[in-house]
């Protein structure tokens, strides 16, 4: 049906998720769950962007997505080129509609994520390493977003979380760069598996979820004294988690460990996001 693909090419468990992000950025900076009337239009917002973000994203990638995903809504035909692309502005002109009823400084972070986005789409995805640090900026700023949407200072917690997530989300594209190697090679895009090899790709990857494991330690020494005594343990955990999920890919860099990979660290960052929606609703 022809509503279906609107729907399926939104990716909804994405926009969700963003908008979960923003909604815990709220939520740690207020101590307390928002007034619907101040917290429901950055939420909103996160989840329009979003959506217009993965509907034009498929546009540019339709030949890219063909070898790599060739389910996905455009390559399989349930919805044409031209009536996606005008989907994907649609939804960026109500998100961005719905951005003016956010603080001012929010709605420049919206605004700018959106932006950059966008180029990414566009240019920046050719260019590998650096496409990897706009998708993880864009998708890390999800918390600041929450946060100056219902203050108008970013909230220390809040700012710390996000420069950690920053570090997972981009050992996770770096992850992708390998599974998504066939189709990066017709669309000449340098990416880090391309131009250094898969090996290479792999162990930068690893480095970045070490530092997300120290610096998670940290933070959590940091705010919380409960935690002091666990800091040690929570390195050793995540390490070995992480060890446990990234040793596969490591020996043996290829398509199927890198899309194994990714799947398992997209449940971790599911797990790690529900965890801290319930610390931020009950701390």
């Amino acid at each position: 049906m022809v509503w279906k693909a609107y729907f399926e090419i939104i990716r909804p468990s994405g926009c969700i998720f963003i908008s979960i992000i923003v909604l815990i950025g709220q939520i740690l900076t207020l101590n307390c769950l928002p007034n619907v009337g101040i917290g429901f239009p950055a939420v909103l917002t996160s989840f329009l962007l979003t959506a217009s973000s993965f509907t034009i994203n498929d546009y540019y990638d339709y030949e890219i997505d063909k070898v790599n995903t060739p389910w996905r809504t455009l390559p399989s035909k349930k919805m044409d080129k031209n009536r996606a692309i005008q989907y994907g502005i649609f939804l960026a002109f109500i998100g961005l509609m719905f951005a003016l009823f956010n603080t001012f400084y929010s709605s420049l972070v919206a605004l700018g994520s959106y932006f950059i986005s966008i180029i990414y789409i566009i240019k920046g995805k050719k260019f590998g390493f650096l496409g990897n640090l706009m998708v993880s900026f864009t998708i890390a700023s999800s918390f600041i977003f929450g946060s100056l949407s219902v203050n108008n200072r970013i909230n220390s917690l809040v700012l710390h979380i996000s420069i950690i997530s920053f570090f997972y989300i981009l050992g996770g594209e770096i992850i992708q760069s390998i599974s998504d190697a066939e189709g990066d090679k017709i669309a000449d895009v340098k990416s880090i598996a391309l131009v250094h090899g898969y090996k290479y790709a792999s162990l930068l990857a690893s480095v970045c979820y070490i530092i997300t494991a120290f610096a998670g330690a940290y933070f959590a020494y940091y705010y919380s004294k409960n935690l002091e005594t666990f800091s040690p343990f929570i390195i050793l955990s995540t390490i070995l988690i992480l060890s446990y999920i990234l040793i596969p890919l490591i020996k043996e860099p290829n398509k199927r460990t890198a899309k194994e990979t990714r799947k398992k660290i997209n449940y971790i960052a599911f797990l790690i996001i529900i965890v801290l929606l319930f610390y931020s609703c009950f701390r």
